[in-house]
C-alpha cells in the first residue's frame, strides 16, 4: 500500500527539520574540538603485536577444543608519559574501560565470544563510537552496516576465523541457526512487553537482545569468512522481516528483522558472485547466472569498501573521543596493531534504498532475493526455502 502523499510530505519535513538542528549542533561541538560524527578508519601500524594465538605452537600438539581455547597473556602495563630515557610522552593513555574489554574478550573461547556479541560492556562502546550516526534508528540498513565491524567481539573472532577456519565457521553457523530459529519467540515477548508496559528495561540475557546480535554479527562474519555453506541460513535471516506496511497512520507493523535486508542482500550477493563454479550442478550454474543478470546495474560489485580499524587487542579503540580532540595526528596509535573489515553497502548501485526503515524493502530487493533463492534452493535442496510474495507495493529505489 501506497504512503498518501501528504503524509510522507509531512515525514519528509519532519526529518528534514530534525536532521538541520541535529546538523548545526554537530557543527558547534566540532568548532570547540569535540570528535564529529564521521568513522575514521587508521594508518598503517608502524609494529603490529601479534595477536595470541588459537592453538599451541607445538605441531605435536592435540587441536585445541573450541570451548577451552588458551587465555592470553595479560595486556603489558601502559606506560605513564615520559617513562623511560627519551621516551616520547604519551598523548592519550588508553581508557581503562578498553583495557577491562581486553582482558575479558582475551580469556573468552569461540563459543563464548559468539554468545556474547550482544553484551553491554562491548555494544555500548560499538554504538557510542559512531557519532552522530548513532542517532539512526536502530534497525535502519547504515546503522547496521556501521555497527558490526565496531564490536570488539567481531573483531577477534574475524581474526580467529581467518586463521582457523575449521575450528570457527562451524560455531557461527550453530549460533546463528538457533538465533534465528528463536528470534520469532524472541520479537513476539519483546512486542508483548513494549504492549503492556509501554518500555522495559532490556538485559543482556533477554533473549531479543540475545538473538539480535547473534543474527547481525553471525551473517557478517560468515560472509566475511566467504562462507558459502550459509547462504541458506543468510537468506532465512532476510525473510525473518516480515513487516506490513498498511498499518495504523502507515505505521510498518509486524515482526522486524533483527538484521536489515539492506545488509543482508549485498552480503548474499557477494556470496553469490563468489561462489565456486566447480560446485555447482547445471541447473544451480543457470540459475546462479541469471541472478547475476539480474542484479547487474543494480548491486554494487565486489569488492566492497574496506575499512582499516585497530584489532580487538589493540589499547586504543579509533573513534576515542580523546583521540579525535588531542591527539589529531594518530600519534597515540601508530604503534597499534590493525586490520580491514568490509563496509557492506546499503543502498543500490544507481541510487536508491535497498530496505528503507520507513517505506520497507524496495520491490528490485525482493525480486534478487527470489531470484537468489532460486539458485540456494538448487544448489542446497536438502535446505531449501520458500520463495515469499512480494511485501510492498511501493518502491522507494524507483
Amino acid at each position: 500500500m501506497r504512503i498518501p502523499t501528504a503524509r510522507r510530505r509531512l515525514f519528509i519535513g519532519v526529518t528534514a527539520a530534525v536532521c538541520l538542528v541535529a546538523a548545526v549542533a554537530i557543527w558547534m561541538l566540532v568548532r570547540r574540538g569535540a570528535p564529529n560524527d564521521e568513522p575514521r578508519t587508521v594508518p598503517p601500524p608502524a609494529a603490529p603485536r601479534e595477536s595470541t594465538p588459537l592453538r599451541s605452537e607445538s605441531p605435536d600438539a592435540a587441536p585445541t577444543a573450541v570451548s577451552s581455547l588458551p587465555v592470553p597473556e595479560p595486556l603489558p602495563d601502559v606506560p605513564s608519559p615520559g617513562d623511560g630515557a627519551g621516551d616520547a610522552p604519551v598523548p592519550v593513555l588508553p581508557h581503562p574501560g578498553k583495557l577491562s574489554l581486553n582482558q575479558v574478550i582475551g580469556k573468552e573461547s569461540i563459543l563464548e565470544l559468539t554468545l556474547n556479541v550482544g553484551n553491554a560492556d562491548d555494544v555500548t562502546q560499538a554504538i557510542s563510537s559512531l557519532g552522530a550516526i548513532c542517532l539512526i534508528y536502530e534497525s535502519s540498513a547504515d546503522y547496521h552496516a556501521w555497527v558490526v565491524p565496531r564490536l570488539m567481539r567481531v573483531r577477534r573472532l574475524l581474526e580467529e576465523g581467518r586463521a582457523h577456519r575449521e575450528e570457527v565457521v562451524p560455531v557461527l553457523r550453530d549460533v546463528l541457526e538457533r538465533s534465528i530459529d528463536g528470534w520469532p519467540a524472541a520479537w513476539s515477548e519483546h512486542a508483548r512487553r513494549l504492549r503492556e508496559e509501554g518500555s522495559y528495561g532490556s538485559k543482556d540475557t533477554d533473549a531479543w537482545i540475545q538473538c539480535t546480535w547473534r543474527v547481525r554479527a553471525g551473517t557478517y562474519l560468515l560472509a566475511e569468512l566467504d562462507d558459502y555453506d550459509s547462504l541458506p541460513l543468510l537468506a532465512r535471516a532476510y525473510g525473518l522481516d516480515e513487516r506490513e506496511f498498511g498499518g495504523p497512520n502507515g505505521i510498518p507493523v509486524g515482526q522486524m528483522a533483527p538484521c536489515s535486508p539492506g545488509v543482508l542482500l549485498p552480503m548474499m550477493h557477494k556470496l553469490i558472485c563468489r561462489y565456486p563454479e566447480g560446485r555447482l550442478s547445471g541447473e544451480a550454474a543457470g540459475l546462479r547466472s541469471r541472478y547475476i543478470e539480474e542484479a547487474k546495474g543494480y548491486m554494487y560489485d565486489w569488492p566492497y569498501e574496506q575499512l582499516r580499524v585497530l584489532k580487538w587487542n589493540a589499547l586504543y579503540e579509533e573513534a576515542d573521543p580523546r583521540l579525535l580532540m588531542f591527539d589529531p595526528k594518530w600519534e597515540s596509535i601508530k604503534s597499534e596493531p590493525a586490520t580491514t573489515m568490509t563496509l557492506y553497502p546499503w543502498m543500490f548501485k544507481g541510487g536508491g534504498w535497498i530496505s528503507d526503515l520507513i517505506f520497507g524493502t524496495s520491490d528490485k530487493a525482493t525480486s534478487l532475493y527470489n531470484e537468489a533463492v532460486l539458485f540456494i534452493n538448487a544448489a542446497y535442496p536438502d535446505e531449501a526455502l520458500p520463495l515469499p510474495a512480494a511485501k510492498i507495493e511501493n518502491d522507494p529505489s524507483s
